[in-house]
């Protein structure tokens, strides 16, 4: 059976090339590659590493490869910025993989959720593209946004802000040119609705004026690390977010086993000494009831 991740993958090779506005160049340029960094996060997010499957807790300043999978939860919310030039905010119950890093073709996959996008503008043979299970949304340099519905993750919406130009493909039909303050939808299967006046993204003007602010501040304070020192820092974050992930989860062990004491009337073991102190209170007047006299 082909998954939805494999699907998406299938779709993106197809639409290799669709996109006969953007310039293509036959070498890449001398910096491969974007750096990619967790810039902010709120609330709890979740990253997936090769080195870590079963997931580490998103921390700030975290660098980030091809392959990484990023989850937040409800309430939640977490950036990524790429090389200090483009900035992608992830917003709550969404579910995001940096396919690639490649300046030549930079792909991130949105499986679910919501993001919002600040692109600066390419240079010559760049190409930014944001894949979901129903569209291809490639990019030159703009605000826009990307919303894969959770109760009806088969339809994407994509919407401009007040500038630039996102070219818009479905699996089937040619791809639909958004202009500044345009929106479009797409079905899986399908082609993309004609465009027309941004609707369902005009909520999300508010917080677009507020990401252009932080945009500006994250490429100020951005300084670039080498290979080595990505890794080293990466190698270490890891291990102290794995660490804290199992501090987590004993942390839980512990309050279950509370609760399963509290339950089964075993008083006294496994509770806090404030708890502890309440329950030979409780003990002593049930002592004194049974003996008045005493």
């Amino acid at each position: 059976m082909i998954t939805r991740v494999s699907q998406i993958f299938i779709f993106t090779a197809l639409l290799v090339g669709a996109w006969s506005w953007i310039p293509v160049q036959a070498h890449e340029p001398a910096d491969g590659e974007y750096e990619a960094r967790l810039t902010e996060v709120k609330g709890e997010v979740t990253v997936f590493t090769v080195e870590e499957p079963d997931g580490v807790p998103g921390d700030k300043d975290m660098p980030l490869v091809a392959g990484d999978r990023i989850k937040t939860a409800a309430d939640a919310s977490a950036e990524v910025t790429l090389s200090g030039e483009h900035c992608v905010c992830l917003r709550a119950d969404s579910e995001f993989t940096i396919t690639s890093v490649k300046r030549s073709g930079c792909v991130l996959t949105l499986a679910l959720g919501s993001l919002l996008a600040k692109v600066q503008t390419l240079m010559t043979g760049g190409d930014f593209r944001i894949v979901t299970p129903a569209a291809v949304a490639a990019v030159r340099g703009t605000e826009f946004g990307v919303e894969v519905d959770v109760a009806h993750p088969d339809q994407t919406h994509v919407g401009v802000f007040d500038e630039g130009r996102v070219a818009v493909s479905g699996q089937t039909g040619q791809p639909e040119l958004l202009k500044a303050n345009q929106e479009t939808s797409v079905l899986r299967g399908g082609r993309p609705m004609s465009a027309y006046q941004l609707r369902r993204f005009a909520r999300q003007r508010q917080f677009m004026r507020a990401l252009r602010k932080r945009v500006q501040a994250v490429r100020r304070d951005w300084r670039a690390l080498g290979f080595e020192q990505r890794s080293a820092r990466r190698r270490e974050m890891l291990q102290r977010l794995k660490l804290a992930r199992a501090q987590r989860f004993q942390k839980m062990q512990r309050q279950e086993q509370q609760t399963r004491h509290g339950r089964n009337g075993n008083r006294g073991m496994g509770l806090r000494p404030d708890q502890e102190k309440m329950e030979r209170r409780k003990r002593a007047i049930r002592e004194k009831l049974r003996h008045p006299g005493s």
